[in-house]
C-alpha cells in the first residue's frame, strides 16, 4: 500500500511540475491573456502543493523578478492568489514565502525536478569527439545530435530559442518539432535555422557545408564569426542576411568570402547516402579523386596521410569502408591502384606511384 501511495504521489508530482513549467514559460514570454490569468489564478488556488511547485519552477527558470514587477492590476498581485497567505500580501511576497518552504525541502524538490529543467536558460551543455570517434547524444526536448570525428559543440536552450554553437567538426541534427522555439546551429559566420527537421552541418576550412535529409532549413550569413556560445543572441540572427533556404535532399556550400552560396545542388539517393554514411561508421567513395579520399581519411586518422605526387592525386577511387579501419583502406589502395604506401615514423603516411 505504501508503495502504491508513493507511485501515485510521484505521478501527481510529475504532472504538476509539467503544468507549472508551462505556466512559467508563458509568463516569461509575456503572452498571458486575461482569460489565461484567470485560469492560472484558479490553478494556484487548488492547493498549497500547486503553489510550492509553481514557486520552485519560477525560481529555476529565473522569472521571480518578472513576477515581482507585475503591476498591481495583474493577477499576480491579487490578494487571494496564494491560499492561506495573509490578505495584505502581494504575489511576490507570497511567492517568497512559498520559496522559503521549498528550501526546507530542497533535496526532495531537486530529486523530483523534471528532466527538461536541466536545459533551463542558464544551462550550457558541451560535447566533443576525439579524432576517429563518433557518438550520439539526446537532448532534453527529444532532439538528437550525432557528432562526427573531431567535433566540438555547445548546446544552450533558452526561453524562446534552442541554440547550438559548433566551432569545428561535423554533426547530424534530428530536431524535435517546436514551432515556438526555433533550433539554430551557429557555425563560423553562418546560422542554420530549423524547426523540426534533420540535417548535417560540416565545417570545412573556411566553408560550411549543409545537407538536409528531412524537412527544410534556412541558412543566414552573420556579420562576423561567432567565437563562442556566449556571443550568441537573438539579435545576432536578426541582423543576419538570409542566403538560402534548403529543402530535403539539397546541399548548400557557403564561404565567408562570398555574398552568395558557393553551391546549392540536389543530391540523388546515392549521394545523400554517401554524405550520411559516417553516421553508421562507414566511409563511401564513388569515383572520388585520391586527393579527396585522402582529405576525408585524414579526418579520422591520427597519422597524417600525404600524396607525394600531384598526378597521383587525380586518380579515381571507390569503395565502402569502416572508419575504424583506415589501415584496410590504405591496403586496398596499395594492392589495387598501383600506389606505394610508406609509413614515415609514427605520424606520417606517404602515398607515391609504385615503381
Amino acid at each position: 500500500m505504501n508503495v502504491l501511495k508513493r507511485f501515485v504521489f510521484w505521478n501527481g508530482q510529475r504532472r504538476l511540475e509539467a503544468q507549472a513549467r508551462e505556466w512559467v514559460i508563458r509568463i516569461d514570454g509575456g503572452d498571458l491573456s486575461t482569460r489565461d490569468q484567470a485560469a492560472l489564478q484558479d490553478w494556484l488556488r487548488r492547493s498549497p502543493r500547486h503553489q510550492r511547485i509553481f514557486a520552485e519552477t519560477a525560481r529555476l527558470w529565473g522569472v521571480l523578478d518578472k513576477l515581482a514587477e507585475q503591476p498591481d492590476t495583474s493577477v499576480f498581485n491579487r490578494r487571494d492568489t496564494i491560499v492561506g497567505a495573509p490578505a495584505g500580501w502581494g504575489f511576490a511576497t507570497k511567492l517568497a514565502a512559498a520559496f522559503c518552504f521549498v528550501v526546507l525541502f530542497g533535496a526532495m524538490a531537486y530529486r523530483m525536478a523534471p528532466t527538461y529543467l536541466d536545459s533551463r536558460p542558464a544551462a550550457l551543455m558541451q560535447y566533443t569527439t576525439a579524432v576517429g570517434e563518433i557518438k550520439s547524444v539526446v537532448l532534453a526536448d527529444g532532439s538528437s545530435i550525432s557528432l562526427n570525428t573531431n567535433t566540438r559543440l555547445a548546446v544552450s536552450y533558452r526561453r524562446d530559442i534552442r541554440i547550438v554553437h559548433m566551432p569545428e567538426g561535423e554533426a547530424f541534427f534530428e530536431v524535435s518539432h517546436d514551432k515556438t522555439k526555433p533550433f539554430l546551429v551557429y557555425a563560423g559566420s553562418y546560422a542554420v535555422r530549423a524547426v523540426g527537421t534533420a540535417f548535417t552541418v560540416q565545417m570545412k576550412g573556411g566553408e560550411v557545408d549543409v545537407v538536409v535529409s528531412s524537412g527544410q532549413v534556412e541558412v543566414s550569413a552573420l556579420k562576423q564569426d561567432v567565437s563562442s556560445a556566449a556571443d550568441i543572441s537573438v539579435q545576432t540572427l536578426r541582423s543576419a542576411a538570409i542566403l538560402a533556404p534548403l529543402a530535403k535532399g539539397e546541399q548548400g556550400v557557403f564561404n565567408a568570402s562570398a555574398d552568395v552560396p558557393v553551391r546549392v545542388e540536389r543530391l540523388d539517393e546515392g549521394m545523400l547516402e554517401q554524405a550520411l554514411a559516417w553516421r553508421e561508421g562507414m566511409l563511401v567513395f564513388d569515383n572520388d579523386t585520391l586527393e579527396d579520399v585522402v582529405a576525408e581519411l585524414n579526418r579520422y586518422s591520427s597519422a597524417r596521410i600525404v600524396i607525394a605526387d600531384t598526378d597521383l592525386g587525380r586518380q579515381r577511387f571507390g569503395g565502402y569502408f569502416s572508419v575504424e579501419d583506415i589501415g584496410a583502406i590504405l591496403d586496398t589502395i596499395e594492392q589495387n591502384f598501383g600506389i606505394q604506401v610508406d609509413r614515415i615514423g609514427e605520424d606520417t603516411i606517404s602515398l607515391s606511384p609504385r615503381q
